[in-house]
């Protein structure tokens, strides 16, 4: 397998549009309520609309090896503020690689352009979001060289002030269930903060 990266043709983008939509759903919190067929309604739309241009830019990851075959995407959007500093920065949009290659490379060369990219755009930070519940793409983050920068907070309200996340069923925990079909002996065992601490050390 011989893994490149290049910015997205035309032939690529029903690609990643598909891969779009199969992927939603593991950025879906676990304290919301809204349902998979919701969500997936809410990314048709967004996926129709994501074309590149001066701001975003639109990669792909594909084997060289194997007639050129598609294996993920990374959309990075180049005009992020830091809300504290005030310093432009690039945001990694969307991240997604197909389940045939998890486990492969794909996701660091992504990242690695992503930042040769985010450095020839003048910006010295780039920044993404992972979801609360999904730690092993929050341990694959660290392995990468991200670093935690500030934490999400979110309260459910009701007309009486405050009150429990409404949370999700288990069988609409996503990436939750996809994962637990992938599992491995590789991985490594704990929580995120576990992970943080044992990097620390």
């Amino acid at each position: 397998m011989r893994i490149e990266i290049r910015d997205a043709l035309d032939e690529d983008m029903r690609h990643v549009r598909r891969l779009a939509l199969e992927s939603c759903l593991h950025g879906v919190p676990y304290g919301r309520d809204i349902t998979n067929r919701a969500v997936k309604a809410r990314a048709r739309e967004s996926v129709k609309q994501i074309i590149p241009d001066d701001v975003t830019q639109i990669l792909v990851a594909y084997d060289a090896d194997d007639n050129d075959k598609f294996m993920g995407y990374l959309i990075l959007e180049l005009d992020s503020i830091e809300g504290s500093t005030g310093e432009r920065q690039s945001l990694i949009y969307d991240l997604a690689v197909h389940p045939k290659y998890w486990g492969t490379p794909a996701v660091g060369y992504l990242v690695r352009e992503a930042s040769r990219r985010t450095a020839q755009a003048g910006l010295r930070y780039m920044i993404g979001e992972v979801s609360a519940h999904n730690d092993r793409t929050y341990l694959q983050a660290l392995r990468l060289g991200f670093e935690l920068e500030r934490f999400q907070i979110v309260m459910a309200c009701s007309e009486d002030g405050p009150t429990p996340m409404p949370g999700r069923p288990d069988d609409e925990k996503h990436y939750a269930q996809s994962r637990k079909k992938k599992r491995s002996s590789k991985r490594v065992p704990g929580t995120w903060q576990e992970a943080r601490e044992r990097r620390r050390s």
